[in-house]
C-alpha cells in the first residue's frame, strides 16, 4: 500500500516516507508537494516543492497557516494534484487540508471526519486544532474537537 491517501479536491495527504514512493507519485500526476517539515528528505528537482516547516506544538501563525492554504487552492484551481506532507502524515498536513476546507467554505466536524475515514492516521495535536478554532473564529471549544477522535 501506498503511504499517503486521496484526503478531497485531488489532495493528498502524508508522512515523510512517501519520498520513497516518488515514481508512483508521478504516475498519478503529483508532481506538487507541501512540505511542512524542515530538512530532509527532500523531493527529487522535478516536483514543484513548496518547503514550509511549521511545529505540531506551537499554534500556526495567521500568515503562515494562509501561505499553505493558497498554495493548496492554487493547486486545486489548476485542477494539479498534490501531497501534503508532515513527518508522519497525521498532524500538520491534515491542519493544512482542514484550513483550506474551512476556506472553502467547508464545515470541520464534517471536514475531520471525511478526512479521518480516507485517511485513518488523522490525529491533530491540540496546538493545530487551536489554530484552525483562533484563525477561523470557529465557536468550538479544544475539548469538542478533541473529543472527535475518539
Amino acid at each position: 500500500a501506498l503511504p499517503f491517501d486521496h484526503a478531497a479536491d485531488g489532495i493528498y495527504i502524508g508522512g515523510y516516507q512517501a519520498i520513497r514512493f516518488a515514481d508512483a507519485l508521478r504516475a498519478m500526476s503529483i508532481r506538487t508537494v507541501l512540505k511542512l517539515y524542515a530538512g530532509l528528505p527532500h523531493f527529487p528537482a522535478d516536483f514543484n516543492t513548496l518547503d514550509h516547516p511549521t511545529t505540531d506544538n506551537e499554534l500556526i501563525p495567521a500568515a503562515a497557516l494562509q501561505r499553505g492554504v493558497d498554495f493548496i487552492s492554487e493547486q486545486v484551481r489548476a485542477v494539479q494534484p498534490l501531497l501534503v506532507m508532515c513527518s508522519t502524515g497525521s498532524s500538520r498536513s491534515a491542519t493544512f487540508i482542514l484550513a483550506y476546507q474551512l476556506a472553502q467554505g467547508r464545515d470541520l466536524h464534517e471536514s475531520f471526519h471525511t478526512l479521518r475515514r480516507a485517511h485513518p492516521a488523522t490525529e491533530l495535536h491540540p496546538a493545530m486544532w487551536l489554530s484552525l478554532i483562533t484563525h477561523y473564529k470557529l465557536a468550538y471549544t479544544l475539548a469538542q474537537v478533541q473529543g472527535w477522535g475518539l
